[in-house]
């Protein structure tokens, strides 16, 4: 029989249950043993059903003394006689309602402690695997096994925006605008590297265990705890100016091995043939920009107005007479662009209008 779906209500109307609560006998209640089996979360539903019937039965009809002892014989006791056609070996069935709602509820209650023991084990042995596998997995080299991907933490300026950071390992670091820097998360590999593009002012925090180190194209700086300055803003020259300790700069497609800087030297790469040079440079003038100073000494036109573009955060547009050649000297602290470009117009002539992010230039 299906009771699968077997409400309370439905085991009230049910004739043969109606049966088996108030007149059981051997037929009645093998088959809804039966059924329990097969379906002991219906046990609890089988009581309440049980209850109802009683309750109704007893307002219904009165039992005479008789009737009370034998049902109670019928309940409580078990069937001596054989089945037919079983053998003296079967196991005797029991034929009251509640032995065997007691019988399934017992069995239920054994399944859900073995069930919940399982989980259990099931989650130790998970937590276990999964410590295993995590500590073979880091356990091996590089190559043996593929490694979980690391975590790449990226840091971008956009045209017109400075940032400040500071990295899980102390180091300090102004980027410049237009900048990107990237580097794996907390260092996990064990080396401090990271990846420039665009300008920016590094302050390592000195670790001697662990060199520090700074990837700009195929150059790369080394330090062990110092102030520098890397910018790549130049399409033909890569700088790292050395502003205290000591660095080693050098390129991997070059020749010429590590240069070593001292403070207030400068290394210069070119990106075309990658050869190095040194020289001494002006601090006011390469780290200005960390100040909030714009320097210029000397600086071509084109130089000035692409530093001017990147620093605002604006576009240039040139019309007019444009000259072949152009250079100035000055010095901006905090300026704001409209007090820069009238300093600079008084010297290269020039009228501009300044309209959201986009500046007209015109040469007289």
């Amino acid at each position: 029989m299906d009771i699968s779906e077997y409400k309370v209500e439905d085991f009230v109307l049910d004739p043969d249950f109606k049966k088996w609560v108030l007149n059981p006998d051997r037929e009645t209640n093998i088959i809804w043993e039966k059924c329990l089996e097969d379906y002991p979360e219906k046990v609890d539903q089988v009581k309440v059903a049980r209850e109802i019937l009683i309750n109704l039965n007893v307002k219904t009809r009165k039992l005479q003394t008789a009737d009370k002892e034998g049902l109670w014989r019928a309940i409580s006791g078990k069937l001596e006689e054989e089945a037919p056609g079983v053998g003296p070996a079967a196991k005797t069935v029991p034929i009251g309602i509640q032995g065997t709602i007691r019988r399934i509820e017992k069995r239920v209650y054994i399944s859900r402690q073995n069930h919940w023991a399982a989980k259990v084990a099931s989650v130790a042995l998970l937590v276990f695997a999964l410590g295993a596998a995590f500590s073979l997995y880091f356990d091996k080299p590089l190559g043996e096994e593929k490694q979980l991907k690391p975590e790449v933490m990226v840091h971008a300026t956009s045209p017109g925006v400075k940032s400040s950071l500071t990295l899980s390992d102390g180091t300090k670091v102004i980027l410049n605008s237009g900048s990107k820097l990237s580097y794996v998360k907390n260092f996990s590999s064990g080396e401090r590297e990271v990846f420039l593009e665009g300008e920016a002012f590094f302050d390592v925090y000195r670790d001697e265990a662990r060199p520090f180190r700074v990837y700009t194209g195929e150059v790369v700086t080394t330090v062990l705890g110092t102030s520098f300055n890397v910018s790549t803003r130049d399409g033909e020259m890569i700088s790292v100016a050395l502003v205290s300790g000591k660095v080693s700069v050098k390129s991997s497609r070059s020749d010429t091995g590590e240069m070593l800087l001292e403070k207030g030297e400068m290394a210069l790469v070119s990106t075309n043939d990658f050869s190095m040079k040194k020289k001494v440079f002006s601090e006011e003038q390469v780290i200005g920009w960390t100040k909030g100073m714009i320097v210029f000494d000397r600086t071509p036109m084109q130089e000035a107005f692409a530093i001017l573009e990147n620093w605002y955060g604006v576009e240039i547009v040139l019309a007019g007479n444009i000259p072949s050649s152009l250079v100035f000297s000055g010095k901006f602290k905090e300026e704001t662009l409209a007090n820069i470009l009238r300093g600079l117009s008084y010297s290269w002539e020039f009228d501009y209008t300044i309209r959201d992010d986009q500046v007209k230039i015109h040469f007289k």
